[in-house]
């Protein structure tokens, strides 16, 4: 491309880069002090930040910008960055001991190829003042707009903006903070620009990135729920000097010339994880459920495969329900053996509906899948196996099992030493496997047929997503949930029944039978809604699935005569409608009897 004008030309307007790091600079650096922009440009920041009472220092290469600068007034210094000894010399002979505020890099460590040695050279610089703010900002490669070009293999180049020419490296946002960190940098404020269509949204009417185009939406509808910069222009940060820390490179007693990069490096690979499977299990922990929690947690210690761990979220109206609660399942887990009680972890949960425990569960999840059960929920001894070798076949899609129903009744047995009974629960009817054992995506729009306790969900994903139940439901929130997840992560069915799924027949506990139909229905319409909200991907072969039930539906409709539907529509309709579509339909009518008479006139 050629590249023509005035590179770097800008001024200072609200809102802008500039005027969120004037807000970065005086909510957090001591006032009256020095202000230091390193490859200050035109220095369009200068006369807000000494309008703000500190003293700014102008500092480039680029003497033609220095000089118009100066010709405003304004406190300048040549310093090659190149030469970083030489630079930190001419620095500290400006400083002279006086106190500063701040230091800037306004898009500045983009056009610096060893950035690792720049942060030292110019930390080194402030070391003596603690009080020292540093404020960044860089452009973000993962705006939504050049993430989406890039899937297309474009990497445009502009003159300035978002790709720079002149840019050289590229920052995310964990980039970004790592690099500071590792020079002993902590992040104290944020206050990044946001631009929804960037300097990158062009050509307008390319597919990926067009306003109007579904793929260009579909792209910016998982941007935004995966990447919470999917508009940010520049990341605008301030830090402060950790003084409880040495700089990252003398703490480990190496080369620290590509520390940024150590942090991913160390990220441990899916073969070497040792905990595999975190199962969320909800329990009330009264009285009535401790026998079910016991049958449910007996299933989890006879595991074949012991790679997962239990948070046993005890969820109460209030606190001193909760203590109560709390001491009953507490006993209950000390009963098992220490290597199985071990992998338990209680997680108390205060308030809330059936949905809060879950999302407690998920903030405290450690292993690479997470599994879901409830208290009265039996599992088969390969539950847990058939899970974790199913994440090796299909890393990062939501693994499915199958589970079979039992239908259990409440009654009272006479207890023999007392004069009393207790309630017990016996199965009351064969068991069943209504539940298919392949996902059908389709008909889960209208019949969930994977329970809460025959799925498991990467938790990576559900990291980078943000994904948590709506606690706004009373019902089919683990409904709502799965087909949210499924529709970006696709189902690996194992076909396998791992599971027993206990249904009631009994007032006595709350199952879907007690809850009026309406309102789960209505719960139902408003998962739909949400749902609709967003684009849904079906997997390879829904239009041969959608076109045979459609076909289905089409055959089983009510074929009604034409002569009986024109005596109900006389029948229901005013007499002048029907007089007025009568008028209408007659010349049609005429045209194709005549058309029909020509055609077998020549026919004969």
């Amino acid at each position: 491309m050629v590249i023509v004008g005035s590179t770097y030309a800008f001024g200072y307007v609200e809102p802008s880069t500039y005027s969120h790091v004037r807000q970065l600079v005086n909510a957090h650096a001591k006032p009256g002090g020095l202000i230091l922009d390193i490859g200050c440009g035109l220095a369009a920041i200068a006369e807000p930040l000494i309008a703000d009472g500190f003293d700014y220092v102008g500092i480039d290469i680029d003497q033609d910008s220095l000089d118009q600068i100066a010709a405003r007034g304004i406190q300048t210094l040549r310093v090659d960055g190149r030469s970083l000894p030489s630079a930190q010399r001419d620095l500290q002979k400006l400083i002279d001991g006086r106190p500063v505020s701040a230091v800037l890099m306004l898009d500045y460590l983009e056009h610096i190829v060893d950035t690792d040695g720049t942060l030292a050279s110019f930390s080194g610089l402030v070391a003596h003042d603690p009080e020292t703010v540093w404020v960044l900002s860089v452009p973000n490669v993962t705006h939504v707009d050049v993430a989406s070009k890039l899937l297309f293999g474009k990497f445009d180049y502009t003159l300035s903006g978002l790709l720079d020419h002149t840019h050289v490296r590229f920052f995310d946002e964990a980039h970004l903070v790592g690099c500071m960190t590792v020079h002993g940098w902590n992040q104290i404020g944020i206050n990044d620009y946001e631009v929804r269509v960037s300097d990158q949204r062009f050509p307008i009417d390319s597919p990926e990135i067009a306003e109007e185009s579904e793929l260009a939406r579909l792209l910016r509808d998982v941007a935004i729920k995966a990447n919470p910069h999917a508009f940010t222009q520049q990341f605008v940060r301030a830090f402060m000097r950790d003084t409880q820390s040495r700089d990252a490179a003398e703490l480990s007693g190496v080369d620290n010339s590509n520390g940024w990069i150590q942090p991913i490096l160390d990220q441990p690979q899916l073969s070497q994880r040792q905990r595999m499977l975190s199962i969320i299990m909800r329990t009330q922990g009264s009285d009535s459920r401790l026998g079910g929690l016991d049958e449910a947690l007996t299933c989890l210690a006879g595991q074949i495969d012991q790679r997962f761990e239990v948070l046993l979220l005890v969820h109460a109206a209030d606190q001193a329900q909760l203590v109560q609660r709390r001491a009953s399942v507490a006993s209950l887990v000390a009963r098992y053996g220490p290597a199985f009680a071990e992998q338990i972890r209680i997680i108390d949960v205060v308030g809330g509906d059936r949905a809060r425990p879950l999302n407690v569960g998920l903030e405290h999840v450690r292993g690479d899948l997470v599994a879901f059960l409830d208290d009265d929920d039996y599992v088969t001894v390969d539950f847990v196996s058939t899970i974790n070798e199913a994440m090796f076949v299909a890393p990062g899609r939501i693994i499915r099992t199958v589970a079979a129903e039992r239908f259990n009744k409440h009654i009272d047995v006479p207890v023999s030493f007392a004069e009393t009974t207790t309630t017990v629960s016996i199965q009351a009817e064969p068991f069943r496997y209504g539940f298919n054992k392949t996902f059908d995506y389709l008909r889960h729009y209208w019949q969930n047929e994977t329970p809460i306790h025959t799925f498991a969900i990467p938790t990576r994903a559900i990291d980078t997503f943000g994904w948590r139940f709506d606690e706004s439901l009373t019902v089919v929130e683990d409904w709502h949930f799965l087909m949210r997840a499924a529709s970006l992560l696709g189902i690996h069915d194992t076909e396998v029944a791992t599971s027993i799924y206990n249904r009631w027949i009994s007032t006595e506990v709350a199952t879907s039978a007690d809850i009026d139909r309406s309102r789960w229905h209505q719960a139902q319409l408003n998962v739909l809604a949400q749902l609709g909200q967003s684009h849904v991907i079906l997997p390879l072969g829904s239009p041969r699935k959608i076109y045979e039930r459609t076909e289905a539906w089409q055959h089983s409709r009510p074929v009604v005569p034409v002569g009986e539907l024109a005596r109900e529509l006389a029948q229901r309709a005013p007499q002048a409608v029907v007089a007025k579509t009568r008028r209408a339909l007659r010349p049609r009518t005429r045209l194709w009897a005549l058309r029909l008479w020509w055609r077998n006139k020549r026919s004969k």
